[in-house]
């Protein structure tokens, strides 16, 4: 059944997650859609399409092109933009792709294809620094659509307005987060 999602437990697993709750979020919302409207729909396989190269975008499209019909057809108050929400996971990309670059770079300066040589800790710092601005712009993406997706949950009768969400997905989601954060804690300080 359809389900809402709070804005403020989006923020933070997805913070705490590195960003990774994106893709749980698309395996998620793609199965409410599944059910929702019975048509055939297969969220895991889904949610990993998001992850591969310009593929990923025409299936992000398709998801919040998909869920605009939805909106358009019932009537709702909202509508999703699905141009802007395309636009949002491709600035996401390439701040992935840029601070994947930027590392590979810095090793390949350093001369650091060995341990005992990490990069410098300004290219480190600056890696880190594009993966905080991808994780934010993956904020931004879930804080423009889940907002619509739950009025339009709300605007329809007998709607199922329980939360969403598996605590023990969340949780894994959470736990390499956790685990990417360290690393990136740990990497900074040995570069300095």
């Amino acid at each position: 059944m359809p389900n809402r999602i709070p804005i403020n437990r989006l923020l933070l697993l997805t913070a705490l997650s590195y960003g990774i709750y994106l893709y749980y979020w698309f395996y998620l919302t793609w199965k409410q859609y599944r059910n929702h409207t019975g048509h055939p729909a297969f969220p895991a396989w889904h949610a990993l399409a998001i992850g591969v190269p310009v593929y990923g975008l025409y299936r992000v499209h398709g998801h919040m092109a998909a869920y605009n019909k939805l909106m358009l057809q019932s009537g709702a108050p909202v509508t999703i933009n699905p141009l802007f929400a395309v636009t949002l996971i491709l600035i996401s990309t390439l701040l992935s792709l840029a601070a994947a670059i930027l590392y590979l770079i810095s090793i390949f300066q350093s001369g650091a294809l060995s341990p005992s040589e990490p990069p410098g800790v300004e290219m480190i710092l600056m890696k880190k620094g594009l993966d905080v601005l991808n994780i934010a712009t993956a904020a931004a993406f879930l804080t423009y659509v889940q907002p619509k997706l739950n009025r339009y949950w709300e605007s329809l009768p007998q709607a199922d307005l329980a939360k969403g969400t598996s605590w023990t997905a969340e949780m894994i989601c959470v736990v390499i987060g956790i685990l990417a954060w360290a690393s990136a804690a740990v990497s900074v300080v040995v570069a300095s």
